[in-house]
């Protein structure tokens, strides 16, 4: 990273970020050519584990095309966005944070799976709850996990 002054490497700094936002914009390529989509997400870090963020979607689609080819990924996140004006043109800043990472795109075939997946998804973006998935719903979803593998975080305040 060029700027080491904002440089994010501490877990529960890196952490931080990923709980504060809501939106993952996914990368993934086929043939040289780059696809992004943005996600929302759900996610587990553990001890000692890599940071899994897991996306939902429909059976079929340009993304599993991709990812049935090449479930090589990167990841991207950012929050916390402030302008910072000043007089001249090239003293505005702006406030940020954000993530970014690589991994391995799987998708998710167990139901048990999926459901705890879903359930983190539905943690994250809505709340602590305790939510249902019956089993009409758990087979027209398509639940994806993407095991990261690496993690740089970035912030300027």
């Amino acid at each position: 990273m060029r700027r080491k002054d904002r440089e994010v490497t501490e877990k529960k700094d890196l952490l931080e970020i990923v709980e504060n936002c809501v939106v993952c914009r996914l990368g993934l390529t086929v043939d040289n050519w780059p696809y992004i989509v943005p996600l929302n997400y759900g996610y587990t870090w553990g001890v000692n584990e890599p940071l899994r963020l897991y996306f939902h979607c429909a059976g079929k689609g340009q993304k599993l095309d991709m990812i049935m080819k090449n479930n090589l990924a990167c990841f991207e996140m950012d929050g916390k966005h402030q302008l910072l004006t000043a007089k001249s043109a090239c003293g505005h800043s702006f406030v940020y944070t954000s993530i970014i990472g690589w991994g391995k795109v799987a998708i998710l075939t167990k139901d048990e799976e999926k459901r705890q997946a879903l359930q983190k998804i539905m943690e994250h973006q809505a709340g602590p709850g305790a939510y249902t998935f019956g089993e009409e719903e758990l087979a027209q979803v398509t639940v994806l996990c993407l095991e990261t593998l690496e993690i740089s975080g970035k912030k300027s305040s």
